[in-house]
């Protein structure tokens, strides 16, 4: 706004917008699209529910209206999910929602509460310690939902990666804690421990 006052026009943009037709003709495509979730998806998007609940169970103790919020867990999480997984199948213009479909559905959704905790609380995106100590919370909060100090690496990295971290993320977190003695990985790497 303050450039069009300034210059009287528009600033240029980096890149070409899409004109409106094409983009009236796709939103139109995507209206017609009505994604289901197939039998083989039931229980990663169970597994994703129960593993939100069971976190929300534990930090959800806290006082306060941060700690209710972060604690709530209802049917209406799965039913987002649900929901957030199809509406980014249809803007792919798929007849079937995949598994990718649900990663990001759940990611969209804790940056969600992310969001608004940050909002509440004060904090924003700058006064966090960084992914490591964030990807070495969700291993930490991913073995206790196993109830062993020992977990897969493949399920690990669906784990943390729909929770908005990438797998070099995981890596580094890894390596610099394997350095510290207070994460083992097994030499074929397929297996994660918690030391101590």
């Amino acid at each position: 706004v303050a450039y069009v006052h300034m210059h009287g026009r528009h600033p240029e943009l980096a890149a070409q917008p899409y004109p409106p037709r094409l983009m009236r003709r796709y939103i139109s495509l995507c209206k017609q699209k009505e994604p289901y979730v197939p039998e083989s998806l039931i229980n990663t998007i169970v597994t994703q529910y129960l593993v939100m609940r069971r976190e929300g169970l534990k930090g959800g103790s806290g006082g306060g209206k941060q700690g209710a919020r972060k604690g709530f867990c209802t049917p209406r999480a799965l039913l987002s999910i649900l929901r957030f997984a199809q509406a980014v199948a249809r803007l792919k213009l798929r007849d079937e929602v995949t598994h990718a479909d649900v990663a990001e559905a759940v990611r969209l959704r804790e940056m969600s509460k992310m969001a608004a905790t940050q909002k509440d609380s004060g904090h924003g995106k700058g006064d966090d310690e960084g992914p490591m100590s964030g990807v070495f919370t969700l291993i930490k909060a991913f073995s206790s939902t196993r109830s062993s100090s020992t977990v897969d690496m493949e399920e690990l990295k669906n784990y943390v990666t729909m929770r908005n971290y990438t797998e070099q993320d995981l890596e580094d977190t890894l390596e610099a804690y394997q350095q510290l003695d207070v994460l083992q990985v097994n030499q074929n790497r397929s297996q994660v421990t918690i030391v101590g």
